[in-house]
């Protein structure tokens, strides 16, 4: 009888074991940034938060070529696939994205640059398809905080481009 005990629950803790081996390796494609406007220098600051593997395996498809956050040119590698996936346009005005830097924190891959705009509009039109391509259940979070007003924008597959309202 105590063996058979001792087998039941051996055999149930495999069973725990596996499943929450099983729910650790879900894995969520998100990518969080946080975008601000300064008034002081009249530009949007931008800091985008992704996943290092993530990124870079987005960054060996887009280059076609094995990249590593360690790698010496990973600034010039990120700005370069940056330019092509987040965009700000103002009215008809797409406004240009200045390279700030870029560092690794544990599993996060920190993106740093900024968008001059001189006088804010109503309203912008802002884009963040980065990663969309290469991770099909990626989605990306861009915060947007003006003042005191916070707005969120979400982007996924299907769901590229939003209009804010200043």
């Amino acid at each position: 009888m105590m063996r058979s005990f001792k087998l039941k629950f051996l055999l149930l803790w495999m069973c725990a074991f596996f499943i929450m081996k099983q729910a650790s390796s879900h894995k969520f494609y998100t990518s969080i940034s946080k975008m601000e406007y300064n008034d002081k220098t009249h530009s949007w600051e931008i800091i985008m938060n992704v996943f290092y593997d993530d990124w870079e395996k987005t960054l060996s498809e887009f280059h076609m070529k094995k990249v590593s956050v360690n790698d010496k040119d990973i600034e010039a590698l990120t700005f370069n696939y940056i330019k092509n996936v987040f965009q700000i346009k103002s009215g008809d005005q797409l406004l240009v994205l200045k390279f700030v830097g870029a560092k690794q924190e544990n599993d996060v891959f920190k993106i740093y640059f900024e968008c001059p705009q001189k006088k804010l509009s109503k309203n912008i039109q802002l884009s963040n398809v980065a990663m969309l391509e290469s991770i099909e259940e990626q989605i990306n979070i861009v915060n947007i905080r003006i003042k005191e007003k916070t707005q969120t924008a979400v982007f996924q597959k299907g769901q590229k481009l939003r209009e804010i309202k200043l």
